[in-house]
Parts: C-alpha cells; sequence; structure tokens
C-alpha cells in the first residue's frame, strides 16, 4: 500500500494504534471511567470534575 503522505506506511497505521493503545493504558483513564461509572450506578448520584 503506498500512501501521498511523506512516512506514512502501511507499518505506520499498525504501529500508531498500538503506541496509543499503551499511552491509554499507562494513563489510567479506563480505570477511572469505569470507577466514576460504578459509583453513579451505585448511589444514582452524578460526579462532578475534580478542580
Amino acid at each position: 500500500m503506498q500512501c501521498d503522505r511523506q512516512g506514512t506506511t502501511e507499518d505506520s497505521y499498525k504501529q500508531r494504534p498500538i503506541a496509543l493503545q499503551d499511552a491509554i493504558a499507562r494513563s489510567g483513564a479506563v480505570k477511572k471511567a469505569a470507577d466514576i461509572i460504578e459509583h453513579v450506578v451505585l448511589t444514582r448520584k452524578p460526579v462532578f470534575a475534580e478542580k
């Protein structure tokens, strides 16, 4: 597969999502989202943003 953009290859399309997935996993955002959802379901009260 060839693309007109410089530096864009089929391999880069495979590697970028993997790097993004790793960054998301390291950030802890998925666990935090699950904790928020669990809190809302159990308490039926909203969760406000932290300051």
